[in-house]
């Protein structure tokens, strides 16, 4: 019983430390998009001159980030998962 408490522990830990590393990943995108709009409302000049186009470009790369990183965690949590409980993932043989 507590070997299987310390693999629930251990599990958690893991999959804790992918979900900052999602976060601190996403981070600069955060703060790319945050800069640029406060620039935006700050100058009026700034849509003029960088127009939708900054936008449009900083939000399609803030998605493409996301789904990378949902993607990666998503796998990466999936191989936590496998590795703490394999008998979840064992496939039994089938005969003939």
């Amino acid at each position: 019983m507590s070997e299987m408490r310390k693999t629930g522990q251990s599990q958690r830990a893991e999959q804790f430390a992918v979900v900052l590393k999602m976060l601190a990943l996403s981070a600069p995108a955060v703060a790319i998009t945050v800069s640029g709009s406060g620039l935006a409302l700050q100058n009026e000049r700034v849509p003029e001159v960088i127009g939708r186009h900054f936008f449009l470009v900083v939000s399609i790369g803030w998605l493409v980030v996301g789904l990378f990183l949902l993607s990666w965690g998503k796998r990466r949590l999936d191989e936590i998962d496998r590795k703490h409980r394999p008998w979840m993932y064992q496939t039994e043989a089938k005969g003939e």
